[in-house]
């Protein structure tokens, strides 16, 4: 039968008398089909008329018709394009406009194709992933502003601990990171090893019994400014 057609058992109405004055539902609910009656009377009886419910139901297809949906798994590339282009996002991984990076963080072109291509494969829209972007240089700018701070302070420390004897030590540690080699810097950079006092005193010991002529006791004695213990340890992060 349509379902435009009310039959009697699909009414909320009771014959008799007794079963009319009994029945507190609003009149239009003698219209609502049973199943629909069980399923959604409690919130149809909150409504003491119909014309609230129409009101409502065109008002949320109205806004239905102006929202953006994500494309099912069976959409077609075209739905598939027009959603991305309407959430804004990009056809490929350079779509993308990540903004200038902060000096002190360096050449990040490798960690800027990763993160394009990480974006692209989530679906994030060009808004969404410049913010990411940006939270993810506060954070490593913080971890550095860390690091240089602990390097000073270690630096300060042996300073009041070897005294005129400093330079002497700095240059000796000079010897073992030119032995060592670019590698090996750059491991006490990423790692922050050097920071302990310890560490340091005892690589100041093993460069001063490398060479007598060794290139440290050579920049010991050089005119100028010498490096500080942070600048030879940290070339990247200890200015």
């Amino acid at each position: 039968m349509d379902d435009g057609v009310i039959v009697p058992d699909e009414t909320n109405l009771t014959e008799g008398d007794e079963g009319i004055k009994d029945n507190k539902d609003p009149g239009y609910m003698a219209a609502v089909k049973a199943d629909l009656r069980e399923q959604y009377g409690d919130e149809l009886r909150q409504y003491e008329n119909i014309n609230p419910i129409i009101k409502d139901y065109f008002e949320l297809k109205a806004k239905s018709a102006d929202g953006i949906f994500k494309p099912k798994e069976d959409a077609t590339e075209e739905e598939v394009a027009k959603y991305k282009e309407t959430m804004g996002i990009p056809k490929d991984a350079e779509g993308y406009d990540l903004g200038e990076v902060p000096k002190e963080l360096g050449d990040r072109k490798d960690f800027n194709v990763w993160f394009k291509d990480m974006a692209i494969k989530t679906d994030l829209t060009k808004d969404q992933a410049k913010a990411v972007y940006d939270q993810w240089n506060t954070v490593e700018l913080e971890a550095i502003k860390a690091r240089q701070l602990e390097v000073k302070e270690t630096d300060k420390k042996l300073r009041e601990e070897l005294g005129s004897g400093y330079d002497e030590a700095v240059a000796n540690v000079g010897t073992i990171l030119q032995q060592a080699g670019q590698d090996f810097v750059e491991y006490l950079d990423e790692t922050g090893i050097g920071n302990d006092p310890r560490f340091i005193k005892a690589m100041a010991k093993l460069g001063s019994v490398v060479s007598e002529d060794s290139i440290g006791k050579t920049q010991a004695g050089q005119k100028g400014t010498p490096l500080s213990l942070a600048e030879r340890m940290y070339p990247s992060q200890g200015k």
